[in-house]
């Protein structure tokens, strides 16, 4: 991000994955769901800790560029520079399991496509969600 005229924060919203219908741990490790202001999908999937501190992401949508681009998961997005490779690294991970396509399922549901559209609308400053009401993310 040389010129930072377009540079923008965008808000992150994290979800308690019972929230979006996700297995609630990883192994051992509970871990929550982390949705883009920017793209409106997962980007990532993070610890308690993670979800304390990322508030928001910087993107410069003129250039191209955002910070989290070779660590997101939402492959549709334009600003995505994220190879499995990269993803693995960035997470501490031996590497992205072999028998998995690299992303996300839950991104190509248009159902979850337009609770994340709903949510935004009402959230406009992202924030993390942990209740459910008939299935959908408040």
């Amino acid at each position: 991000m040389s010129d930072f005229s377009g540079v923008k924060s965008v808000p992150v919203a994290w979800f308690d994955p019972k929230v979006l219908g996700l297995p609630v741990s990883r192994g051992k490790t509970a871990y929550h769901v982390a949705v883009c202001g920017h793209s409106r999908r997962v980007w990532t999937i993070g610890t308690v800790l993670e979800v304390l501190v990322i508030q928001s992401i910087m993107v410069d949508e003129p250039a191209g560029d955002c910070e989290e681009a070779t660590r997101c998961l939402c492959v549709s997005c334009p600003l995505n520079k994220s190879t499995p490779e990269s993803y693995a690294k960035a997470h501490a991970m031996k590497r992205w399991p072999k028998d998995h396509p690299f992303g996300i399922k839950i991104n190509d549901n248009p159902v979850f496509q337009e609770e994340m559209d709903e949510y935004w609308e009402k959230h406009p400053r992202g924030g993390i969600t942990t209740a459910v009401r008939r299935g959908k993310a408040r």
